[in-house]
Order: structure tokens, then sequence, then C-alpha cells
């Protein structure tokens, strides 16, 4: 799932990737949802989630991201 969002293979998801994944899945998400999203599982500060951080926020899926949300960016 996350190389399918990493639509440039640099091994890090940005903000608009993860912005069309969720547009993919009929799930509209406005700016300052999106924003805090990546702000809570982007621990380097670089705008941007890595593969680890990827991992780390589908275990703590309650505190980012709801399931519905979730479930539907893995369909």
């Amino acid at each position: 799932m996350f190389m399918k969002m990493d639509k440039d293979n640099t091994g890090d998801i940005t903000a608009n990737e993860l912005k069309e994944a969720l547009n993919e899945a009929h799930i509209k998400i406005d700016e300052t949802e999106l924003e805090k999203i990546v702000n809570e599982v982007d621990y380097h500060g670089d705008k941007m989630i890595n593969y680890s951080e990827f991992l780390s926020a589908t275990i703590s899926v309650k505190k980012i991201l709801t399931f519905e949300k979730l479930h539907a960016i893995f369909n």
C-alpha cells in the first residue's frame, strides 16, 4: 500500500500523495485535517511520511486515522 501511494517512488509519501490516495478512496479531506495527519505521523519533521512512519501510523490507527479512512485507503 505504501508503494502504491508513493507515486514518484522517492521512498516518502508527500501530503499531496496522501491526499490523492484518500481522494481515490472517495474520502474528502480538508487541508487542515491533512496537515494534522502528516504532522502526527512525520517524526522527522520533513513534511513527508517514510515507510517506518507509515508502519508506525498504521499500528496506532485510532490516534491518527479513523478505521474507516484506513480501510478505504487499503481498499
